[in-house]
């Protein structure tokens, strides 16, 4: 669908969803409520935890419902090694800016300094209702260590997102 590994090629969309995935969602959202007051809660202890940090984030609202959490970081590959050595999946979900891609490079012919230090900075915690709060602090205790660089440590297992 017009992609060239993870950058896209060509405009264009991907809409479809079988009946398998609806019967799948209708029974998810049963559980919608429970789920995104859980993802609500993780943000919430992610933004009080990580305020004393230089990690930047978004901020956090309390109407949001977020998939991930947000952290902004000039030395953003470093911290995420950290991360993965201490067990904690995360992810870079724009690597290279839309204006820069194949695919839309006819939007912008100018640097757009913004767009592209978010990109660079960018990375996604995990935030899923299921996350523990062990789990959650095997997250946050290396993201403040980094920022002071103090030595990290690991005590829970593997954190990996779920797909």
């Amino acid at each position: 669908h017009g992609l060239n590994g993870n950058e896209p090629v060509e405009r264009g969309w991907n809409a479809r969803m079988g009946s398998y995935q609806a019967a799948v969602l209708n029974v998810k959202l049963r559980h919608f409520p429970g789920f995104a007051a859980a993802r609500q809660e993780r943000a919430s202890r992610y933004a009080a935890c990580l305020a004393s940090t230089p990690l930047r984030h978004d901020g956090f609202e309390e109407t949001e419902v977020p998939n991930f959490y947000s952290v902004f970081h000039p030395e953003r590959d470093k911290l995420r090694r950290l991360l993965l050595d201490q067990g904690v999946e995360t992810k870079v979900y724009y690597p290279t800016p839309l204006h820069q891609q194949r695919a839309l490079s006819f939007t912008s012919d100018r640097p757009l300094p913004g767009v592209e230090r978010w990109c660079a900075e960018h990375l996604a915690l995990p935030c899923f209702p299921t996350l523990r709060s062990a789990e959650q602090e095997q997250v946050i205790w290396p993201c403040s260590g980094h920022a002071t660089n103090s030595k990290p440590r690991s005590e829970h297992g593997r954190i990996t997102l779920p797909h």
